[in-house]
């Protein structure tokens, strides 16, 4: 059942906003409905979390490695998981294998604890059943941060269609490409599924690690995380722009909103 939800704020000084426009240059970009991974020649690592048991905990042990950077989770909030459920309604790319789904918890993916030990210039997900308490710290080489609040895919023109109107597939991004499941809504079309891609400018700006996070009791599903080290050229980067306001650019510090979207609460 889709019900009313908040998206939740840590307040920012103007000043702290004005010092962060000169944080490293990263590109947000969506690509077209429908689309559930990277459009770009042979990346370093796709991991699609088929690899490991459907439904356990992610990571296992408390981290893992994988050939480019390692997850590393802390012990959820009260009553949250971190796991790889089997694909349906809320994700897993093409209908098919597991997905990682957060549910008050966060994680991180670190560049610089294993596989070439070095930060990236690419990371792309399909991010699906999003919501405005999905969050992404994304940590540059030059030290500094930028933090992501998904709701502004969901605010950004980039973005294809009208949540809740149902057809049959789904029109623009709202709803699950891979649908239908379930009966309520077999598409889940009140809430966006897309790819998502980050791309450093810069050596100065290329990715150390990133901090997923999930700020209330629904989820924070994704898939398919794609890196690659290197910088792409800008004649090579796709995807539709996903504009954001100047104060989600920030050094170390939090970001405001308030948000409000229509969301089933997840258990």
């Amino acid at each position: 059942m889709m019900q009313a939800k908040y998206a939740f704020l840590v307040g920012v000084g103007l000043a702290a906003a004005a010092t962060a426009v000169q944080a490293g240059s990263l590109r947000f970009t969506i690509e077209a409905p429908g689309i559930q991974s990277f459009q770009g020649t042979a990346p370093d690592v796709v991991e699609d979390f088929d690899g490991f048991t459907s439904g356990s905990a992610f990571p296992p042990g408390g981290s893992v490695d994988t050939s480019v950077g390692r997850y590393i989770g802390g012990t959820p909030d009260a009553g949250g998981s971190r796991t790889t459920p089997a694909a349906g309604e809320f994700g897993g790319a093409d209908g098919s294998g597991n997905y990682l789904q957060s549910t008050n918890a966060g994680y991180t993916l670190d560049f610089l604890a294993a596989g070439p030990a070095e930060p990236v210039g690419y990371f792309g997900f399909w991010w699906s059943a999003g919501d405005g308490e999905n969050q992404l710290t994304v940590n540059m080489a030059d030290g500094s941060s930028r933090v992501f609040v998904t709701q502004g895919i969901l605010d950004s023109p980039s973005l294809q269609g009208a949540p809740g109107v149902f057809t049959d597939p789904p029109d623009g991004h709202f709803g699950n490409p891979n649908g239908p499941f379930g009966v309520d809504d077999s598409y889940n079309t009140g809430e966006p599924y897309a790819f998502v891609n980050i791309y450093a400018q810069n050596a100065a700006s290329k990715i150390t690690n990133i901090v997923f996070a999930e700020l209330g009791p629904s989820g924070f599903e994704t898939d398919n995380h794609t890196i690659v080290v290197d910088l792409i050229d800008g004649n090579n980067q796709g995807g539709s722009e996903i504009p954001l306001p100047a104060t989600a650019l920030l050094l170390g510090a939090g970001i405001g909103l308030i948000g409000w979207t229509r969301r089933r609460r997840r258990s």
